[in-house]
C-alpha cells in the first residue's frame, strides 16, 4: 500500500512540473521546470524560440539531467544540438588541440557511445551501476580533437562500490561519435 502511495505522488508531482513546464511564458524557463527525464522533449519543442546563449544553457542542463538520455531522439539529435552551439563547458576546459585517451563504462552495444570520461575509474563506475541487466564493460578509444563536443564537471554516486567515496567528481567529454573510429574503440584490461 505504501508503494502504491509513493508511486501516485511521484506521478502527481511529475504532472504538476509538466503543468508548469508546459504552461511556461519561456522557453528555458519551460525547460529549467520540466522533469529530469522530459527535458529532452522540452527542450525539442522549445530549440527554435531560443536565443543561443539559451541554447547553450539548455543543452547543458538538460544533458547533465538525470533524465536526459538518448532514448528521447538518439545520437543524431544531441550532436545536431551540440554542434549548431558549438563547444561547451561548464569548467575551465578548452577543446583539446590533440587527441585524447578516454574511457566509457556501458553494455557491448553502446560503446561507440557520447559520454566518455579520462577517468577509468569513473568509467567502471558507470558500467557498474544502472538497473540494465547484461555485461557491461569498459572500453577506451582515442579522440580527435574534432570529435570533442563538449566538456562537463560533474559528480556521480559512487556509493555503491566498495572502497569507494560515496560521491566521485568526474569530467565527462561528449563526443561525436560519428568522428570516432570504431577500430580505435577496445575493451579496457585496466
Amino acid at each position: 500500500m505504501l508503494e502504491n502511495l509513493a508511486g501516485t505522488l511521484l506521478r502527481n508531482v511529475r504532472r504538476m512540473q509538466n503543468n508548469l513546464a508546459n504552461n511556461s511564458f519561456t522557453g528555458i524557463r519551460s525547460i529549467h521546470l520540466a522533469p529530469n527525464e522530459d527535458k529532452p522533449a522540452s527542450l525539442e519543442k522549445w530549440w527554435d524560440t531560443l536565443t543561443l546563449d539559451e541554447k547553450k544553457e539548455a543543452a547543458e542542463l538538460t544533458w547533465l539531467s538525470q533524465g536526459s538520455s538518448i532514448k528521447h531522439a538518439g545520437y543524431g539529435w544531441w550532436i545536431s544540438i551540440f554542434r549548431e552551439i558549438g563547444f561547451l563547458t561548464n569548467c575551465d576546459a578548452s577543446r583539446p588541440t590533440k587527441d585524447t585517451r578516454l574511457y566509457r563504462g556501458c553494455r557491448p552495444e553502446l560503446h561507440r557511445g557520447m559520454p566518455w570520461t579520462t577517468d577509468p575509474i569513473a568509467a567502471k563506475i558507470f558500467a557498474s551501476r544502472g538497473t540494465n541487466t547484461g555485461t557491461k564493460r569498459v572500453y577506451t578509444t582515442v579522440a580527435p580533437p574534432d570529435a570533442v563536443l563538449a566538456i562537463f564537471d560533474g559528480k556521480v554516486d559512487s556509493s555503491h562500490m566498495e572502497g569507494m567515496p560515496d560521491i566521485m567528481f568526474v569530467r565527462e567529454y561528449v563526443l561525436d561519435c560519428t568522428r570516432i573510429n570504431p577500430d580505435l574503440v577496445e575493451e579496457y584490461k585496466g
